[in-house]
């Protein structure tokens, strides 16, 4: 009797150790699994910062396509007005050539025609002055008539 009473003395407590280390690892397990401290309130924390992440994310994808669509139609607006302006420089490139040909032209008229131009401007100028000496010099010669009045 004396062994088989050590036996179940020494069973009873490891069941008493058994229940005791049940116990902690109960409480232990209560502690981490608690919503306010502890893993559970991790695990709330996570899955609302990875809900509002999620959020962002399709607000930031509606964003971006809203400013790919917003960007397609400025690149094609941006194409329209590249043609139209290639053609108004096309059109300017042969307004400064015509500019230049007209410019061209009228340096020779200004060379050639002006001198010829102004030689005979003198030469009616020197000869209305010498008209009007002339006048003068009549007018001097002939008697003065008297108003009648």
């Amino acid at each position: 009797m004396g062994i088989e009473f050590i036996k179940d003395m020494l069973l009873i407590a490891l069941c008493g150790a058994s229940a005791f280390y049940c116990g902690m690892l109960s409480y232990r397990l209560k502690r981490l699994n608690d919503l306010k401290s502890g893993v559970g309130a991790s695990i709330v924390t996570l899955t609302d910062a990875i809900e509002r992440t999620h959020d962002a994310a399709k607000t930031a994808r509606a964003e971006l396509f809203d400013s790919i669509e917003e960007i397609k139609g400025l690149l094609a607006d941006a194409e329209v007005k590249s043609d139209r302006l290639e053609t108004a420089m096309k059109n300017a490139d042969s307004k400064i050539v015509e500019a230049e040909q007209a410019n061209d032209a009228l340096q020779t008229v200004i060379e050639k025609d002006v001198p010829a131009a102004r030689r005979k401007a003198l030469n009616t100028t020197e000869g209305l002055l010498k008209i009007v000496s002339d006048l003068n010099r009549l007018n001097g010669t002939l008697p003065q008539q008297k108003d009648a009045a």
